[in-house]
C-alpha cells in the first residue's frame, strides 16, 4: 500500500492543468476491468479508491483533493496506451 501511495503522490505532483487550478488533482488509472484480468484489476481499483479516500480525508496532497480517473485497459497494451492518451488529452 505504501508503494501505491508513493506512486499516486508522484503522479499527483506531475499533473497540472485546469483540475489542479480548481483544487483537485486527477490521477489516471488504466486497469483491466473486463475479461479474465478483471479478477486483478477490480480489487486494485478498489484499493486505490480506498487509499484516495484516506488521503483526501487527511487533507489531500499539498492541500488539494485527489480524484481517480479509472479506465478499462482490457488487459491490452494497445488499449492501455489509447486510454492513457485519452485521459491525458481530455481529463
Amino acid at each position: 500500500m505504501k508503494r501505491l501511495g508513493l506512486g499516486l503522490f508522484a503522479a499527483a505532483l506531475l499533473v497540472g492543468g485546469p483540475a489542479a487550478a480548481q483544487g483537485t488533482i486527477k490521477v489516471g488509472v488504466p486497469m483491466p476491468l473486463s475479461g479474465p484480468a478483471a479478477l486483478y484489476g477490480e480489487p486494485a481499483v478498489k484499493g486505490a479508491r480506498m487509499f484516495v479516500e484516506e488521503l483526501n480525508a487527511a487533507g489531500g496532497v499539498l492541500g488539494k483533493k485527489i480524484e481517480l480517473v479509472v479506465r478499462d485497459s482490457k488487459a491490452s497494451a494497445d488499449e492501455a496506451v489509447r486510454v492513457s492518451r485519452e485521459m491525458i488529452l481530455k481529463e
